[in-house]
């Protein structure tokens, strides 16, 4: 497991930035998880304020090897993420067909455009083939919910290119297949 001090010599997955970690106090590993359905943990007990919860998820980072951060202007602690670290609990849709603009919302009230830049995909995790969704740059993955997925699913369309028929849904002029 990579430990907060090996920050220092490691890179961002999409910056050549190494973070300067010089005047930052490390907190012990494991101060801060986020368990499967999304609930922020600090030491054990659980963060219930959704406002403290907003304020650390905007210096929440992913490294180039997938370990999440919490990086302060004055602390830095790794952050142990059981799934993925954002949940998807809204959807909002204009427009239809290749047209079509989807904005998903973060359960930390975060609206995101679906686009190449930002997809829906569906991976494989704790054995089930789950939807999520990329909301940063850096690889931070959202879950899209149980409900908001069966939302989406009112709005699929079936597909076929080169004989072989999808079904996904569309935003900002890509289709993304669920098949």
């Amino acid at each position: 497991m990579l430990k907060s001090k090996d920050l220092i010599a490691t890179k961002n997955l999409f910056s050549s930035e190494i973070p300067d970690t010089t005047n930052l106090n490390f907190l012990p590993d494991g101060s801060f998880r986020i368990a499967v359905d999304g609930t922020w943990y600090y030491r054990g007990s659980l963060i219930r304020r959704p406002k403290l919860i907003k304020f650390f998820s905007e210096f929440l980072s992913r490294d180039y090897k997938g370990n999440y951060w919490l990086v302060t202007p004055s602390e830095i602690a790794q952050v142990i993420v059981e799934d993925a670290p954002f949940t998807i609990d809204r959807m909002s849709l204009t427009n239809q067909g290749p047209d079509q603009i989807l904005l998903l919302q973060t359960n930390v009230g975060k609206w995101i455009t679906v686009s190449i830049a930002r997809p829906i995909y569906f991976q494989k995790k704790q054995g089930k083939s789950k939807p999520y969704m990329q909301v940063e740059e850096d690889g931070t993955e959202a879950i899209i919910s149980r409900s908001v997925y069966y939302e989406l699913t009112d709005f699929v369309e079936q597909e076929e290119n080169r004989g072989i028929i999808t079904f996904g849904i569309w935003s900002s002029g890509t289709y993304f297949s669920f098949s």
